[in-house]
């Protein structure tokens, strides 16, 4: 089978798995990603496309095949989720997820033009939902 033929398997068979909520299940720290089972597949597929025997180094190869490493999907799908962000593109639902750094204080700094995320709501075993007043939804 010719390297095209190969490569276009890849993209149908391999690389959906790869893509699919990749967002979400690889926001981990990159020592976790670095042995999973999907890396593992990823290399073997890499291997048979270029058809070079196990135990060949696959840096080349990505690069050869122009394929994205499971670590560089993430990061591709987190900046396109990030465009459609400021550009509007994404459901009603996202429209305050983020606010900018420049809403948190006025000087200027280096990440003036970045974005920052809605505190976490953490409930110790001590608190209640209701005595958080933006969880207070019409209760008198």
């Amino acid at each position: 089978m010719p390297p095209p033929i190969r490569k276009i398997l890849y993209y149908t068979i391999v690389y959906p798995y790869l893509t699919y909520c990749n967002i979400v299940w690889s926001s981990t720290y990159k020592s976790n990603l670095t042995g999973t089972k999907l890396v593992v597949l990823q290399k073997r597929a890499v291997h048979y496309v270029a058809r070079v025997p196990y135990g060949v180094h696959t840096k080349s190869i990505f690069t050869e095949f122009h394929f994205l490493r499971l670590v560089q999907i993430r990061f591709v799908q987190i900046r396109e989720f990030m465009f459609r962000y400021e550009h509007g593109l994404l459901p009603p639902t996202f429209n305050n997820f983020f606010r900018p750094s420049s809403a948190i204080h006025s000087h200027l700094t280096i990440g003036v033009l970045s974005y920052t995320t809605k505190p976490l709501l953490i409930l110790t075993p001590a608190s209640s939902p209701l005595d958080i007043p933006e969880l207070k939804l019409g209760m008198t």
